[in-house]
């Protein structure tokens, strides 16, 4: 009898080959389609999508709707942050609080061996430890590791990763060569939720009755130079945008919603040589209680920097970089590695 895998499938190009290299592998695929929003199933595209590739596939298609807990942990989380002065990570907060738990429970209830997605990643485990983790796998600029750093020990026993080995060229090349639908489609938005004609301030206002209140910008010396339009408007690391000129590039460099200001400085002065991060999990480790050297990213596109991580108690730790970095966000992501491999991530906090 076929083992059978709960494969997330979008109807996007990534998880249609994902499907059908699992096919190959001999698995029993089903695959899940998580509907996001409350709406008929043939009104959600990738419900719609996600159909047309199983039946393309010959595979059963099953439709979850986690709309309510899709709100209330992704889309709510993502509005009060930016109400709060800070940057959210949708997708990464998506991945912890809804999209691996729900295909757990789905594979679960269908009797189900496995999970996989179409993430570009790779599955590692650790004889020594009995741990499980990830390593980066072979799609350069695209692995997808950073927003997978809060797996737990269960999910990832029981996750594959049928792309660990491809680049996205290859995988459109793959898919267009096996005759699917999705091999030119485009790779899809950051904010699923928000609709491709609005900006997110416009939406944060419209969908939570908010009115971005005027204050002042500041400089590092807490001089007044100028008035901003609301701290929604701005994340740190922001140079263009500012609605006015202070004779000099300047950048954002610290957002406080208690007194309502936005700090500015010079070129230079974005750069931070370490963070306190905190909500961590780890991976491939269990929770450090001395200092370690890793590779540590503070956003998805960042490159790895060396980094002594430190922990501080209470949950939170220290992330003290080689070299500063630019634009260390709260409510960002900082996730480390040792090499290649997954180590475990937090929030930065301060």
């Amino acid at each position: 009898m076929k083992e059978k895998v709960v494969l997330g499938i979008s109807g996007g190009v990534d998880s249609s080959v994902a499907a059908a290299l699992l096919q190959k592998q001999g698995y029993e695929v089903i695959g899940l389609t998580i509907k996001t929003v409350s709406a008929p199933d043939e009104e959600f595209a990738p419900a719609a999508d996600g159909r047309e590739v199983c039946n393309a596939l010959g595979i059963k298609h099953i439709v979850l709707d986690v709309s309510e807990k899709f709100k209330k942990s992704v889309i709510d989380y993502f509005a009060q942050s930016y109400m709060n002065g800070e940057t959210p990570n949708p997708c990464v907060m998506c991945n912890r609080e809804v999209k691996f738990d729900s295909l757990l429970m789905c594979a679960d209830q269908i009797g189900a061996q496995h999970i996989a997605t179409g993430h570009y990643a790779k599955t590692h485990f650790n004889e020594l430890t009995g741990r499980y983790s990830l390593m980066r796998s072979k799609a350069g600029k695209k692995d997808q590791t950073y927003m997978l750093y809060n797996l737990k020990q269960e999910q990832l026993s029981r996750f594959i990763t049928p792309l660990s080995e491809y680049d996205k060229p290859t995988v459109r090349a793959m898919a267009a060569d096996m005759g699917l639908m999705t091999s030119d489609k485009p790779d899809s938005q950051e904010n699923c939720f928000i609709p491709p004609d609005i900006n997110y301030v416009d939406y944060i206002k419209k969908n939570y009755n908010y009115t971005p209140v005027p204050g002042n910008f500041i400089d590092t010396k807490n001089n007044v130079i100028g008035t901003h339009k609301g701290i929604i408007y701005y994340t740190i690391g922001q140079r263009k945008g500012l609605g006015q000129s202070f004779g000099e590039p300047v950048f954002v460099l610290n957002i406080n919603p208690a007194d309502n200001t936005v700090t500015l400085g010079k070129k230079g002065e974005e750069f931070m040589q370490s963070a306190i991060i905190g909500k961590t999990n780890f991976t491939a480790i269990t929770e450090p209680d001395s200092a370690i050297e890793v590779y540590a990213k503070v956003r998805y596109a960042a490159p790895p920097s060396k980094a002594v991580l430190e922990p501080l108690g209470g949950g939170l730790y220290r992330v003290t970089f080689d070299e500063p970095q630019r634009a260390v966000t709260k409510g960002q992501s900082i996730v480390f590695y040792d090499e290649e491999l997954l180590l475990g991530g937090g929030i930065i906090q301060d």
